[in-house]
């Protein structure tokens, strides 16, 4: 397809370890982690080449004050909003989302998969699912 794909990259997160073994304390950093990472990955998109190769990409960054609500408590929260504005891209819409939805075992599966052993056995990794039905 020749397309420049933008990936997450978890592992580069140096507070996602702390966070798998203290949620509350660690989802602060964490996110910000997140939301600096991504907006850096998307500043090469604020404008575009019309002749650049399309762009795929594992995130979107509009899920990202979604997964802050569930993990930090309002006072938290409301700063990341305010970071989370002020850093948001003004770069293109994404022209097409696909959703993949599976099983929640299939789920925790994936995102267990994608923690270190080592960080799962040190921590005892406890899966934040969201169930919606």
């Amino acid at each position: 397809m020749g397309a420049t794909t933008l990936l997450e990259d978890p592992l580069a997160n140096p507070f996602l370890a702390q966070f798998y073994r203290d949620m509350r304390r660690y989802a602060l950093p964490t996110q910000l982690f997140f939301l600096f990472q991504r907006v850096g990955q998307l500043e090469g998109l604020k404008q575009p080449d019309l002749f650049a190769k399309p762009t795929i990409s594992d995130f979107t960054l509009a899920k990202d004050p979604l997964f802050a609500r569930l993990t930090l408590d309002d006072a938290e929260y409301q700063l990341y909003r305010q970071i989370y504005e002020h850093m948001k891209p003004q770069g293109p819409e994404p022209d097409h989302v696909i959703y993949l939805q599976a099983a929640v075992n299939t789920l925790s599966g994936r995102i267990l998969g994608s923690v270190p052993q080592s960080v799962a056995r040190r921590s005892g990794v406890d899966v934040l699912i969201v169930h919606t039905t």
